[in-house]
């Protein structure tokens, strides 16, 4: 879920830039905005998990290197202020 948060608007944007002669004008307003809005509401799900249950997450998304006992990994880590951001980002955007 909090990758989906992350990356639904920019699935939505390459949709919308690659195949926007495909869709038109209106399929690709339609796809960004709704891909987006559902963003959002994951957003304040994400929001009710980790600042209310005081449950963070950390979501590794690829393992970039690893030498013994060292580990180098792109990952997400959601905690409170994390949350309370994607809330504010997406909800802002979604409503512009």
């Amino acid at each position: 879920m909090y990758s989906a948060i992350v990356f639904l608007p920019l699935i939505g944007a390459l949709i919308a830039g690659f195949f926007g002669r495909w869709i038109g004008d209106r399929g690709a307003q339609i796809v960004t905005s709704g891909l987006l809005v559902i963003s959002a509401l994951l957003s304040a799900v994400a929001l009710y998990q980790v600042g209310f249950a005081h449950e963070p997450a950390r979501i590794v998304l690829l393992e970039w290197m690893d030498s013994g006992t060292f580990e180098l990994n792109w990952a997400l880590r959601i905690d409170t202020l994390t949350a309370v951001m994607l809330v504010v980002v997406t909800g802002v955007s979604s409503l512009v």
